[in-house]
């Protein structure tokens, strides 16, 4: 998964040193990476099935049997998004990923795009993404918005 995409779905690492929030967000994190790794297994064994692996073929891989492979690639038949995999228990903050690809499509020009990175509290390598420009120069950019954003 994109890193600008996790940082959005988990939500913003605290900045202060609360333990309690850490854990959250730490947890949240794992939530996204266990999602990542169903979905990546459901593109692989639909992949293997398209290829021409049996159902037995594709349980003996995976560690189950056939009729575990055959029910689960009915049951991830049509599923593409990370949301797609969750259980009812999935809290993603998917209306600010979702927001913030409109607003950033919406924003004019690079400073404006910095200090919605800002807002959004992103990481420099994912500001760095986004914006395309080096890792590197995305601190010294970032100073203003940020210390915008925290006023």
């Amino acid at each position: 998964m994109h890193i600008l995409s996790r940082e959005l779905l988990v939500g913003p690492a605290p900045t202060q040193n609360d333990s309690k929030e850490l854990g959250r967000y730490l947890l949240r994190m794992a939530r996204i990476k266990e999602l990542e790794s169903r979905r990546a297994t459901a593109i692989y064994a639909n992949g293997a099935r398209a290829y021409g692996l049996t159902h037995r073929e594709i349980g003996e891989m995976l560690g189950h049997t056939e009729g575990w492979a055959r029910q689960y690639l009915k049951d991830i038949e049509g599923k593409k998004h990370l949301e797609d995999f969750a259980d009812a228990g999935f809290r993603g903050n998917h209306e600010t990923h979702n927001q913030f690809f409109e607003d950033i499509k919406l924003a004019k020009d690079t400073d404006q795009k910095l200090h919605l990175c800002a807002e959004y509290r992103l990481s420099d390598a994912a500001v760095a993404a986004v914006l395309c420009i080096p890792e590197s120069r995305v601190t010294e950019l970032m100073e203003g918005p940020r210390a915008e954003a925290a006023a």
